[in-house]
């Protein structure tokens, strides 16, 4: 149900590529990381229950850490 959503709305707002609404999420995760935030800031915002599904951003970390 969640993708036909998804796709109405990005339909509705002549979006025509294959950009999804998820794709925000990991944005903002993205973004959250390279400007100095934290894994459980990501955790936080995103509402992940589980703190294992935030460690998929901490490549990103990293790689900042390495260019600082």
């Amino acid at each position: 149900m969640r993708f036909f959503v998804d796709h109405y709305i990005i339909k509705r707002a002549g979006i025509e590529s294959s950009f999804r609404l998820h794709d925000i999420r990991h944005t903002v995760a993205s973004l959250i990381i390279n400007n100095g935030g934290s894994l459980y800031g990501v955790q936080a915002t995103l509402a992940h229950a589980n703190s294992k599904v935030s460690e998929i951003y901490s490549h990103l970390s990293n790689e900042r850490l390495q260019h600082e």
